[in-house]
């Protein structure tokens, strides 16, 4: 077994809400924030005896081997990705309709971009969909389904995926937080723009507040076979999905490579 490597990473919390408070994603020069960074320990999943689980901490690690190193173009890998994770998520959640959308990627801002608009890694705690943001997406995922009503009665559910793209170790991880040590009285909602000059799009997600009983986990040294998933939101609480953040690596390991990696959406429902 590969001995798991905890390390100290500089989280970014939110501070105290300002007037006009505002995160732009790609411009953030624009951003109107403040913040708190904490130096917190990150614990190594990789080794560790008892793993996470979806239903426990809100994410899990798994395998699902791609080629994908080095590429770059979101419509093909999402032509080999897609159909893989689709299977993958079948099984894990016995869900009767997936719905998976386009792939993110995101670019370091140490390495090569295509773009200085291109996404690069989220510095800040955040999870991705406020419950009014879910609720909507949920309904445009199914929108066009006859079947529509159906799945929006029942459970359902996003289940979020990240890999990388570029070999280990990386400059700016992901780490995610255990939903356990997480209170609801600590979030707050927090206005994201997304998008370059003339493309902005805004909504509404979630930031967080320290609390020194917060535990973080992230998986060391991520290779083309390694997935992590997590859930994004779910329609049986009002409890948001899993806070994450990327942070900085470069302390910790030798020659650390700029990071390049993929996310991937599912809705999954059940009736």
């Amino acid at each position: 077994m590969t001995a798991s490597r905890d390390v100290l990473g500089v989280i970014n919390y939110l501070a105290e809400t300002v007037e006009g408070q505002v995160k732009y994603t790609q411009q953030p020069e624009r951003s109107v924030l403040k913040l708190d960074s904490r130096t917190d320990p990150v614990h190594d999943i990789r080794g560790s005896t008892i793993q996470p689980t979806l239903d426990n901490e809100g994410f899990m690690v798994a395998s699902l081997p791609l080629e994908l190193e080095g590429e770059a173009d979101p419509d093909r890998i999402a032509a080999i990705y897609k159909p893989k994770l689709h299977s993958y998520l079948e099984e894990l959640t016995g869900a009767r309709k997936i719905v998976l959308r386009d792939p993110i990627l995101r670019w370091s801002r140490r390495g090569e971009r295509k773009d200085r608009f291109a996404r690069a890694p989220a510095d800040y705690v955040h999870g991705d969909f406020s419950q009014r943001v879910f609720h909507g997406m949920a309904r445009e995922a199914v929108m066009d389904d006859p079947d529509c009503d159906r799945w929006l009665s029942g459970r359902f559910s996003v289940i979020q995926t990240w890999r990388v793209l570029t070999p280990p170790p990386q400059d700016y991880p992901l780490a995610m937080i255990d939903r356990r040590t997480v209170n609801s009285e600590e979030l707050v909602h927090l206005r994201t723009v997304i998008g370059g000059p003339g493309q902005e799009q805004a909504y509404w997600n979630f930031s967080l507040r320290y609390q020194p009983a917060h535990r973080w986990y992230y998986l060391s040294n991520m290779t083309s076979e390694d997935m992590l998933v997590f859930i994004g939101s779910e329609s049986t609480t009002e409890i948001p999905g899993i806070l994450h953040s990327s942070f900085d690596n470069t302390a910790n390991f030798d020659n650390t490579v700029p990071r390049i990696s993929c996310e991937l959406r599912a809705f999954v429902y059940w009736d």
